[in-house]
C-alpha cells in the first residue's frame, strides 16, 4: 500500500466472495461511512478492470483521516482482470497479499513470504521429538507445527497473538533452564 492506513479501528473484513483468489491487491479507501461500501467505489473498481474482493469496516467511533478531508480510509481488497492472466506460479504484483491472512486490525503477508519457523529446543527435547516423530510417521516440524496449532487455538480469549507467542517464548526459555539445572545436577 502506498498511504499506511489507521487499521487499529477495524471491526471486520467482508469477503464479498465464498472462493477467496491465491492473493488480492490490498489498497485503501476514503469514504463517509465507516461501514458498507458506496455503490460508487464499487462502480469505479468495476470501470478500471478490477474486482473488488473484500473490504475493511471500522468502528462507528473510528477516527477520521483529515488528511483526506476527514473521511473513513479503509482497506479495500481487489482483483484485476490483467493481473490474473500477468501474474501466475511465483510471479506477483507489488501490494499483493495473501486473503487468508487478513483479519480486521491485522495486516496481510504478501504470498512471496516463505514460510520459516526457528525454535530453541534443548537437545533432550530434539532427541525425544526425534523418536516420537519416527515412531509416529512424520517430521519434526509437523510436531513443532502441531503443537503450536493447538496452542493457539486453545489459548485464552482476548489474548493477542504477540502475547501468546511471547507466553511460548517464556514457557521454552523456563525449559531450557530446567535441563540446564538437571544438567548440573546431575
Amino acid at each position: 500500500m502506498a498511504k499506511q492506513v489507521n487499521i487499529k479501528d477495524e471491526v471486520r473484513i467482508v469477503w464479498l466472495r465464498d472462493v477467496l483468489p491465491e492473493w488480492v491487491l490490498q489498497s485503501y479507501t476514503c469514504v463517509e461511512t465507516p461501514k458498507g461500501l458506496p455503490n460508487e467505489i464499487r462502480e469505479q473498481h468495476h470501470r478500471n478492470g478490477s474486482r473488488i474482493i473484500g473490504f475493511a469496516e471500522l468502528k462507528e467511533d473510528a477516527i477520521l483521516d483529515e488528511r483526506n478531508k476527514g473521511l473513513h480510509c479503509r482497506r479495500l481488497f481487489t482483483l484485476r482482470e490483467e493481473d490474473i492472466e500477468k501474474y501466475s506460479g511465483d510471479s506477483y504484483p507489488r501490494g499483493a497479499v495473501v486473503p487468508q491472512s487478513i483479519e480486521a486490525g491485522v495486516r496481510g503477508i504478501s504470498p512471496t513470504k516463505k514460510p520459516q519457523i526457528t525454535t530453541r529446543i534443548p537437545q533432550e527435547y530434539l532427541w525425544q521429538m526425534n523418536i516420537v516423530a519416527q515412531q509416529v510417521g512424520i517430521t519434526e516440524t509437523e510436531v513443532i507445527l502441531n503443537a503450536l496449532k493447538d496452542y493457539l487455538e486453545k489459548a485464552i480469549q482476548g489474548q493477542s497473538v504477540s502475547e501468546r507467542v511471547g507466553e511460548l517464548e517464556s514457557k521454552i526459555h523456563s525449559l531450557e533452564q530446567e535441563v540446564a539445572q538437571l544438567r548440573n545436577s546431575g
